[in-house]
């Protein structure tokens, strides 16, 4: 196998994540800056979000009766334990809880020891005075 391939690959690996973590350390500091500064304008935004939930027949039932506003960042990733304002405006839908599909249960071989362990023993029918 050429070698030359591996270490290209390896090469494009490792330039990728450095410029993914220098991406998050100028967002990061561009944040700060924009904090610090009065001229930057603000850094946090607001959005209005609203819980869903699925019904049993699948559909989504929203709760519009209850918005919610949440902070967040005018920046590219999330930073300061806030979302980004493109990404709470582009889903303002929050889903709280969905129905599992129903479960198969145990195996064959279980389920007889679940049934012989739930029926009571013939000494416990007998009538104790």
């Amino acid at each position: 196998m050429n070698p030359v391939i591996p270490r290209f690959f390896r090469r494009l690996l490792f330039l990728s994540i450095l410029v993914l973590v220098a991406a998050y350390v100028v967002d990061f500091l561009f944040l700060r800056i924009r904090m610090n500064s009065n001229f930057a304008g603000n850094p946090l935004g607001s959005v209005t979000t609203y819980t869903a939930t699925t019904t049993k027949s699948g559909k989504l039932e929203i709760f519009y009766e209850r918005p919610q506003i949440e902070v967040c960042t005018k920046s590219l990733f999330p930073q300061l334990g806030h979302k980004p304002c493109w990404y709470l405006s582009h889903s303002p839908i929050e889903i709280i809880s969905q129905w599992a599909e129903p479960e198969t249960g145990p195996p064959e071989a279980s389920q007889e020891s679940l049934r012989s362990a739930s029926m009571p023993k013939q000494a416990d029918l007998r009538y104790n005075s």
